[in-house]
């Protein structure tokens, strides 16, 4: 029909041209996902230990180095306590300078541990 204004706001050439990242020269692509915690769309990051987050739900984050090659990092919902079953614990195992093993309380990522507890939780 000749003289109908198209609804289209963006072409795809235009998208593909805007989203080209010059620096990687590469199309830069964002990835979405449905948050359960809030209901909603959400861009998709990655966090610095490598985790995609999805909600921006506020944590509590403790950290403890062992001494015995360990690291056991938990999150929990801010305000929670180290003696509420409210954690995940994940405890990383390295060798020198490299992380050789990342492995799970319960061999899950449920909050549902003590963070008080993380020594004497079994891990896989």
């Amino acid at each position: 029909m000749a003289g109908t204004k198209s609804k289209t706001k963006y072409t795809t050439q235009h998208i593909e041209n805007v989203s080209f990242d010059e620096v990687y020269e590469m199309a830069g692509r964002t990835l979405w996902a449905f948050d359960p915690v809030n209901e909603v769309l959400r861009r998709v990051r990655v966090d610095n230990l490598g985790n995609l987050m999805i909600s921006e739900r506020r944590m509590t984050v403790a950290i403890e180095y062992s001494g015995d090659n360990a690291i056991y990092i938990g999150e929990a919902a801010m305000g929670s306590g180290k003696d509420e079953a409210a954690w995940r614990i994940k405890k990383m195992t390295y060798s020198g300078d490299k992380i050789t093993d990342v492995q799970w309380a319960s061999g899950n990522d449920n909050y549902e541990h003590i963070w008080d507890n993380r020594a004497s939780l079994s891990y896989s």
